[in-house]
């Protein structure tokens, strides 16, 4: 009999261990929202020929990042076409840490790009939508966002 209560305890033990790591999974996921980053770029003095360049190197380099040789998530990005003063990343990480990581990522990418323009990465609480980034998928926290 005390065989078979150990062998229960044990059969208990790990479905609970096995629930406290789902929940912690769970937890851990952030929702799309809190994993977007706006970067502003200020392109006065350049001519439309010359962003254009500027942006193709720019997302270029972005792309051929290997994040296991610089240790950093390469995320999701998306200059939108009607407005090419705006970059959004989206990390499917650390989301917390997602400005000193577009920060970083930022640094790595300038000097393989001439001329690169001033920039801002922003504060500002960024809405998943067609108009900024929206990619979905299991990294994230189900929303009601487009």
């Amino acid at each position: 009999m005390e065989g078979k209560v150990k062998q229960f305890l044990v059969v208990v033990m790990f479905f609970m261990a096995s629930g406290c790591l789902y929940s912690a999974d769970e937890e851990a996921k952030f929702t799309r929202q809190e994993c977007i980053q706006k970067v502003l770029f200020d392109w006065n003095g350049y001519d439309e020929t010359e962003v254009e360049r500027v942006i193709e190197q720019f997302t270029r380099t972005l792309t051929n990042l290997e994040s296991s040789k610089v240790d950093i998530e390469i995320p999701g990005f998306v200059i939108p076409f009607k407005q090419r003063s705006e970059l959004y990343l989206q990390y499917k990480q650390d989301c917390y840490n997602k400005k000193i990581t577009t920060n970083r990522l930022i640094k790595l990418v300038i000097p393989s790009v001439s001329n690169v323009p001033k920039y801002v990465v922003t504060d500002e609480v960024v809405v998943p939508s067609p108009k900024t980034i929206s990619l979905k998928g299991e990294y994230w926290r189900e929303d009601d966002f487009e």
